[in-house]
């Protein structure tokens, strides 16, 4: 005959049985415990040069001083620099023969001061059979080193006189009157339309026609004046303007009424008038 357990013993069992599947029910729907979160860490600048070699950009390339220098300059070329404003040379000049001499010193890793006509020569060599230099840039690149080493260091290096860049003898286009007709017409935006035809008709340059003021047209509107500060070679000259390029600057110049230039695209302030007189009245010599 088999015997019952204690009433006691058995609802004991029960609660222990009872207290096990709540918690299982409770286990299976609450989320598991996570591990305490640890501090957030302060972030910190990225490293500009870690990202530049990360991402493969290029790195930015230093900013010009005032004095058309950059932080990195040897002191020989700042004193270069000040030669080329003695000389009264340009300022595309002046830029120009710096930047010759900062690609010397990219290349050779050395002062351009340091370095002996050997070293010139191997370099202009490999200008003229590695890098395929155009003849004009060539020249340029020549005339800066003469003058930075046998003006500038007062060397008398003969090798600048034994450089030639000939240029190559080609037939220019000339375009009929009938397709620069076609070519101008075909510019939408008449300010550029306009500009165009000014280049065409007058043969200027394109910061001699930006730079006209109102004051640059004569004779009633027959000639026009380019100012020696404006032209290449600090050169003044006088030039035949057409009546039909005269009419097109005036129809120009009433859309925005510039007290001073021609061709001058923004409109003036609001509530401000131009009291320069109309186009047509430039000064007379």
């Amino acid at each position: 005959m088999r015997t019952q357990p204690a009433p006691s013993l058995r609802s004991a069992q029960l609660v222990s049985g009872a207290i096990a599947a709540v918690s299982a029910a409770i286990s299976a729907i609450s989320p598991p415990p996570t591990s305490p979160t640890p501090p957030r860490a302060t972030p910190t600048a990225p490293d500009p040069a870690a990202i530049t070699v990360a991402s493969g950009a290029r790195p930015r390339r230093p900013r010009l001083t005032r004095t058309g220098l950059l932080p990195t300059d040897p002191k020989s070329l700042a004193d270069f620099a000040d030669l080329l404003k003695l000389r009264s040379l340009s300022d595309s000049t002046q830029k120009e023969y710096l930047r010759n001499l900062r690609r010397l010193a990219a290349q050779t890793k050395r002062d351009p001061a340091t370095l002996a006509e050997a070293d010139l020569r191997a370099y202009i060599i490999k200008l003229k059979d590695e890098s395929r230099y155009a003849s004009s840039t060539l020249r340029t690149a020549v005339a800066a080193f003469h003058v930075f080493y046998n003006t500038h260091l007062g060397h008398a290096w003969t090798l600048f006189s034994l450089v030639r860049c000939p240029d190559d003898k080609t037939l220019p286009q000339v375009l009929t009157t009938v397709q620069v007709q076609r070519l101008l017409a075909s510019i939408r935006l008449p300010r550029f339309r306009v500009l165009f035809g000014l280049l065409y008709a007058c043969g200027l340059r394109l910061s001699e026609a930006l730079s006209l003021e109102i004051r640059d047209i004569r004779d009633n509107g027959r000639h026009l004046h380019l100012r020696a500060e404006e032209t290449k070679g600090r050169k003044a000259r006088v030039v035949p303007l057409p009546s039909g390029t005269v009419a097109e600057l005036r129809a120009y110049w009433k859309t925005h009424r510039h007290p001073r230039f021609i061709l001058f695209h923004r409109r003036p302030l609001a509530g401000t008038r131009s009291v320069t007189p109309p186009l047509r009245c430039g000064a007379t010599p």
